[in-house]
């Protein structure tokens, strides 16, 4: 058996974890893991401190300028009472943190400029019709249904949010065919908690029999 001289930086481990190495470099990381006990504990360190931020996230009420921080998380979860607006028209401003990129990719470009010139503000419930929200729930509830959203997230595998996240991020804007190719030939396959998940599915199966 290969004996591990050496061990992952770990930048190059948390990039992988969040899904930002391509396929080959994702390649490397997966053969050394398969050998490395290592940097397998350093990579379910990462996953565990994932998962403690998730559990302890916190509501708070976003700045009229917070717009453009919110467009780049992967989910947009908003109370009723939530307000939106792109206010750089006011202050003879242009976006600097993506928010000319990521706003039409969300409500539509048409939208988006209405939105940039007008400097409105959006409420939850029109957040959400609008596609610029994933979700819109009352303000006494929004505690309980973060934590819900947050829990059954969790309750799936980390590797497959990862390269589910990288698979939509490399293909975003290719033709159908492209991407489909993209998905067979650079798709990471099975994770290394698959084993496990099934074996525990089986049991509570048997124990339900």
């Amino acid at each position: 058996m290969t004996s591990i001289n050496h061990h992952l930086d770990e930048v190059i481990l948390l990039d992988y974890h969040r899904g930002r190495l391509n396929a080959g470099q994702s390649l490397l990381v997966e053969t050394h893991l398969e050998m490395c006990a290592h940097c397998r504990t350093s990579l379910r360190l990462f996953d565990a401190i994932g998962a403690s931020m998730l559990e302890d996230i916190v509501p708070v009420d976003m700045a009229d300028d917070a717009l453009e921080l919110a467009l780049a998380g992967d989910i947009v979860f908003a109370a009723e009472g939530a307000r939106f607006a792109d206010t750089h028209a006011k202050w003879a401003l242009t976006p600097v943190w993506g928010l000319s990129q990521r706003l039409p990719r969300r409500v539509g470009t048409y939208r988006a400029r209405e939105m940039m010139f007008t400097c409105r503000t959006v409420m939850g419930p029109e957040a959400s019709h609008l596609g610029l929200a994933d979700f819109c729930v009352p303000d006494a509830e929004f505690d309980a249904k973060l934590e819900a959203l947050a829990d059954q997230i969790l309750a799936n595998s980390w590797f497959s949010h990862r390269a589910n996240k990288r698979l939509v991020r490399e293909t975003d804007g290719l033709p159908l065919g492209a991407g489909l190719s993209h998905e067979i030939y650079r798709g990471e396959g099975r994770g290394p908690d698959m084993a496990d998940r099934i074996a525990g599915f089986q049991s509570k199966a048997v124990k339900q029999a």
